[in-house]
């Protein structure tokens, strides 16, 4: 009776832990995904901050039709905002990942080598 106990025992930590694993493998999988869209959003306003001053071109150069020269101000802005939240939430999953760590650590500590 005492090893069935010990054993359920065993497959429930081993079940945590696996779930823990999973979660972590998630979290890894989405900070690289942050990361990504950080550097793309990150190109799009620095961009728009290094062309500031330059001169756009305004006639194609095939047909010579005039081109609009709409800077698309609010693209960048939302831009900016969502580079924001991005690395906010990247910040918020590190953290979370931390303490993920740590109760895997555990999980492992008590289960047999």
């Amino acid at each position: 009776m005492l090893r069935k106990k010990i054993m359920l025992e065993i497959y429930q930590q081993n079940s945590k832990l696996s779930e823990c694993n999973t979660v972590l493998y998630n979290f890894h999988s989405l900070s690289k995904q942050y990361q990504s869209d950080v550097k793309r959003l990150g190109f799009i306003v620095y961009g728009q901050i290094a062309s500031t001053g330059h001169r756009l071109v305004s006639h194609c150069p095939f047909c010579d039709t005039e081109l609009k020269t709409d800077l698309g101000e609010d693209y960048v802005a939302a831009a900016a905002i969502e580079l924001t939240k991005l690395e906010n939430i990247s910040l918020s999953y590190q953290m979370h990942r931390q303490v993920l760590k740590e109760k895997r650590k555990q999980l492992k500590s008590v289960l047999p080598a």
